[in-house]
């Protein structure tokens, strides 16, 4: 077996994306990128396996951690104070 795209890489008997926060599509030869709450994703975009910090994977979707809130904002996460520090978790991916 082989992989049709040059972006993807052949592990276990599968094609995949080896780029964290991105994944593929069954035989599609494209690398499509994770939701901004995903660190990891399979299958589609929303679809989290592992989250970013300061968030917590439920039912396979990122949530902030308690103390933290999300900002709706493309790539910003989670805003909060941790041991009295504030924090503001940004994704620049």
């Amino acid at each position: 077996m082989s992989c049709s795209s040059e972006l993807r890489i052949l592990g276990n008997g599968e094609c995949y994306c080896p780029i964290i926060g991105y994944y593929s599509i069954d035989e599609d030869i494209a690398c499509y990128e994770c939701d901004y709450k995903c660190e990891k994703c399979t299958n589609n975009a929303t679809n989290c396996t592992s989250c970013s910090h300061f968030s917590r994977l439920i039912e396979n979707n990122c949530e902030c951690l308690e103390g933290f809130y999300e900002l709706i904002d493309n790539k910003i996460e989670c805003l909060g104070t941790y041991n009295n520090i504030n924090i503001l978790y940004i994704n620049i991916d």
